[in-house]
């Protein structure tokens, strides 16, 4: 299996260790991975305070600093659509070809699976900690998230000064943002 193309959709906002270990068993697995960013349209907000621009450039961080070579991978974008039963084949048109998606996901196993693509599912690495909404809220709270995301990742996002865009988001009165 390992000359095969694994789909992995996130969001990555942001990219944490629990993707780390997600993308790490995808190689092992498959070998080549295509990793799709959903909701890559929304940015700006409290759950996806991320753009699509910065989360490409945090994936090409993380995959170099674990010394993927390019030719080991592709990232695509996808922006969201509101019909779920139509969702893997507009994936599937996005993303290209690929010989089964790699999810946590039960809902994404599901809408996969009932439209005929192989599934596999990954482990995970402790959710309750390895997760986006986790870091945002520890950002938020001064609390520490170094040790949740890969190094790069933790530097990125000190540069983009991420946690006084999560306040002036959190800060806005403007509805769509929360």
């Amino acid at each position: 299996m390992k000359n095969k193309k694994a789909l992995f959709i996130g969001r990555f906002q942001p990219f944490h260790e629990g993707h780390l270990y997600a993308v790490r068993y995808i190689l092992r697995h498959y070998g080549y991975l295509v990793i799709a960013i959903g909701s890559s349209q929304e940015d700006y907000t409290s759950k996806n305070p991320l753009t699509e621009k910065e989360r490409i450039e945090m994936l090409e961080k993380v995959f170099r600093q674990i010394g993927l070579p390019k030719k080991n991978y592709k990232i695509v974008s996808i922006p969201d659509i509101n019909t779920n039963s139509i969702w893997p084949a507009y994936v599937a048109k996005k993303v290209g070809r690929f010989d089964i998606i790699v999810t946590a996901s039960p809902f994404t196993k599901l809408l996969f699976e009932d439209a005929k693509y192989p599934v596999d599912f990954h482990p995970l690495l402790k959710r309750k900690f390895y997760s986006g909404t986790e870091i945002r809220n520890r950002i938020l709270r001064n609390k520490s998230w170094d040790m949740l995301v890969p190094a790069s990742v933790f530097v990125y996002l000190q540069k983009l000064d991420l946690k006084n865009r999560l306040q002036k988001i959190i800060e806005t009165d403007n509805p769509y943002l929360k």
